[in-house]
């Protein structure tokens, strides 16, 4: 018969397990918000893909492990316990995840919105001179009185390149670079994003994850 100590024990563990399966839902939301709201913490987005992951790779190990209980009579109900943590973690995690990327999303959105006079500018330029700017300082101040900042901690430069095509035509490109190299905002002036990249603005801006 399980003693006081034993309960009491098994309560703080439920407690805990509980616990650990409510993190991913509200911490990986939280912190993509604030590595992507205008007044936030860039580095946020590097803990949150680190705690996904994490978190990701705990509940796979947990059933894993759980495997080995279920073959004794003894250790069974041990098992299918670790078993039943490891699949609310998974579910829990991959919830987090897509409401983090969600966040993301809508950041986005705004982001693409304060970024339509800088896009406008580069077009305008390009209509009067025939050919886009080698560099966004370029913009200024005919086209635009300064270089508009990204509003986005996790992403906060601009990298703008030109490409030559095969017909000699130029065409430009313009970025920017989340955490260090974690994921890449693309502005696309046609539409789609190819295989892997993620339309979040109808089109116009695509997530590239790296």
């Amino acid at each position: 018969m399980a003693t006081n100590r034993e309960i009491t024990w098994q309560k703080v563990r439920w407690l805990l397990a509980g616990v650990t399966c409510l993190v991913p839902l509200f911490a990986l939301p939280a912190l993509m918000r604030s590595a992507y709201s205008r007044d936030g913490i860039g580095d946020h987005v590097i803990l949150e893909k680190v705690l996904e992951g994490g978190f990701l790779f705990l509940a796979i190990g947990v059933i894993f492990a759980s495997l080995a209980f279920l073959f004794s009579k003894k250790s069974r109900l041990r098992g299918i316990r670790l078993m039943l943590f490891g699949v609310v973690l998974g579910v829990s995690s991959f919830i987090g995840g897509q409401l983090a990327h969600e966040a993301r999303n809508e950041a986005i959105e705004r982001f693409a919105k304060e970024a339509e006079p800088l896009i406008a500018a580069i077009k305008a330029y390009e209509r009067q001179h025939g050919t886009a700017p080698e560099r966004l300082e370029q913009l200024v101040p005919g086209f635009l009185a300064a270089i508009p900042a990204t509003g986005l901690p996790a992403a906060p430069k601009w990298t703008y390149s030109q490409e030559r095509s095969a017909d000699g035509s130029v065409e430009w490109r313009l970025t920017v670079v989340e955490g260090i190299g974690l994921g890449e905002i693309l502005y696309v002036p046609e539409p789609g994003c190819g295989e892997w990249g993620v339309k979040v603005t109808g089109g116009t801006w695509c997530y590239w994850p790296w």
